[in-house]
């Protein structure tokens, strides 16, 4: 093989090799909702990568174990604070009769407000 045609193969190689390595980066932070995505989290994640060579950087597992290696140095999502709604609209038992069980579990654990505006309503008349 001559000398041109082996550069080229070992370029579409890399090309091949980088295609993987987002991809697998790209599948970590599209099923890892605890990752922010910002530029100094991906630069600490490419530098834990590249300084811990047991991780495979084309695998979606590699990447979650980078994650939890240096997790404690990553910039936290912010946190949302809720307030009232934005409406005014305050909650009602009616309201509350009709949320499923599940519903009423998802607006617990999203809404830091809910439980006290559960509690805010008191008893039943």
């Amino acid at each position: 093989m001559d000398l041109e045609k082996q550069y080229r193969a070992a370029q579409e190689a890399d090309d091949a090799t980088v295609g993987n390595i987002r991809k697998a980066c790209s599948a970590f932070m599209a099923t890892t909702p605890d990752f922010y995505a910002t530029p100094e989290n991906e630069r600490r994640m490419f530098r834990t990568m590249e300084q811990n060579d047991q991780l495979s950087p084309t695998s979606v597992g590699g990447w979650s174990e980078c994650f939890a290696i240096c997790r404690e140095q990553l910039q936290s999502k912010p946190r949302r604070e809720r307030s009232a709604p934005a409406n005014g609209k305050r909650l009602t038992h009616e309201e509350l009769d009709k949320m499923t069980a599940t519903q009423y579990q998802r607006r617990i654990e999203s809404d830091p407000t809910f439980a006290e505006q559960v509690n805010a309503l008191g008893r039943r008349n």
